[in-house]
């Protein structure tokens, strides 16, 4: 499954809300790092792209280096659940 979270304090709403945004993907060789840049392609959403592991992601969207953390797991996703 695929999941988006961003922070409440982020005006993200949508995916499409991605557009001119940075988004953290998870690890670049992963399912997250190979099918992520093509959904954004196809759908025309261009979000700068930052890979690395999923606490990285989490502590990036925490401290603001990136705008949302799309990814793809199983639930429950411990990180998710930190950050919630």
């Amino acid at each position: 499954p695929f999941h988006f979270v961003t922070l409440e304090k982020n005006p993200i709403k949508s995916v499409s809300d991605l557009n001119g945004k940075k988004s953290g993907i998870g690890p670049r060789a992963g399912t997250c790092g190979t099918y992520f840049p093509l959904m954004f392609k196809a759908l025309g959403i261009n979000t700068t792209i930052q890979n690395g592991q999923a606490s990285d992601m989490g502590a990036g969207l925490q401290d603001g280096l990136i705008d949302a953390f799309p990814f793809c797991a199983g639930v429950p996703i411990p990180v998710y659940s930190e950050l919630e």
